[in-house]
């Protein structure tokens, strides 16, 4: 494998990563200096990587840890973040607060990022393909994984949980992508995608629907786990729930939560939202949070979701986007 790693000396950063080296040693030492941290969100509104400060109930958006950034997301246990700045993607090791480490991927053009649910890989797509990080914790490695031609914007991106494939979907189709392109699902509008095992989960915004596919790898069957009889309604975002006996399905204009079982598709849990939730992306390791939505203004808060043994729903008001150089 091709190491794609360069260590950074401090005394020799500039820009993005010198302010996340300051970002790395805050996110480090907040605990013990200033309070408890839930974890560090992607803010669109500010373009920047933010703190959470404090604890569900009793927390703000706190200061900018790396701001003027085209795109970036938290990996689902919260220890790294890769940022895209000036055509630049970088990761951020916010598990090391001595040390910053750039990936090197210049003139990057992205469209989605999405994880492995163990935090180790990380896909990037643009530029016409998937380029798949691998091993983020000790020497990445890259895997480069084309696009099939002329399928238009992807709608959902998905990382296998060995790494060495994804999932994609675009308005009308679904492919699974392991160095090459199989077609494994036709729906009308897929919204989500998640490997479980040897099921790939697919939400369905258009027909209200969340299905399996098993067999992706070599002769896939489609199936139907729940649809509206089971109160799915619009579904935006679907991702494992703590512990993985459930799937959690965020419903977008129903602006509801609901927990299902995956063998039997039965609805086990829910909660009604009072706005329309977008995304359901796992961001701290510490607890097992979640963040909902994307502020549309600088005074809208992030509504996280605590999927503990009591899940419930908690606003985040935004405090002032000041940099941690202020």
């Amino acid at each position: 494998m091709k190491e794609v790693f360069k260590y950074m000396s401090s005394r020799r950063f500039s820009g993005l990563a010198a302010l996340a080296l300051a970002a790395t040693c805050l996110y480090a030492q907040q605990a013990s200096l200033d309070g408890p941290v839930s974890g560090l969100v992607y803010d669109g509104q500010s373009k920047a990587l933010r703190i959470i400060m404090g604890v569900p109930g009793a927390a703000f958006l706190g200061g900018e840890l790396a701001g003027s950034l085209e795109l970036a997301s938290v990996s689902p246990d919260g220890r790294f973040a890769l940022a895209l700045s000036e055509g630049k993607l970088n990761l951020i090791r916010l598990d090391q607060p001595d040390a910053v480490w750039q990936l090197l991927d210049e003139h990057a053009r992205v469209e989605r990022i999405a994880w492995s649910q163990d935090s180790s890989a990380a896909a990037v797509a643009g530029d016409s393909r998937v380029t798949l990080w691998r091993n983020l914790a000790t020497q990445a490695s890259r895997l480069d994984l084309d696009l099939p031609a002329e399928i238009g914007s992807l709608t959902a991106l998905a990382v296998h949980p060995e790494a060495n494939s994804v999932a994609i979907a675009t308005k009308g189709s679904v492919f699974y992508l392991d160095g090459q392109s199989k077609l494994v699902a036709q729906t009308s509008d897929a919204s989500a995608l998640l490997f479980d095992g040897a099921d790939l989960f697919l939400a369905d915004r258009s027909t209200d629907q969340i299905l399996r596919i098993r067999g992706y790898a070599s002769s896939a069957e489609l199936s139907l786990l729940a649809g509206a009889a089971m109160r799915i309604d619009d579904p935006v975002a679907i991702n494992l729930a703590p512990g993985g006996a459930s799937l959690m399905v965020a419903g977008g204009s129903s602006r509801s939560l609901l927990w299902i079982d995956r063998s039997t598709g039965e609805v086990s849990r829910s909660l009604d939202l009072d706005f329309e939730p977008v995304r359901l992306d796992r961001f701290s390791g510490v607890s097992p949070l979640f963040v909902l939505n994307d502020r549309a203004s600088a005074t809208d808060p992030v509504q996280i979701l605590d999927g503990g043994a009591i899940p419930a729903v908690y606003f985040v008001p935004a405090g002032q986007a000041s940099s941690v150089e202020d």
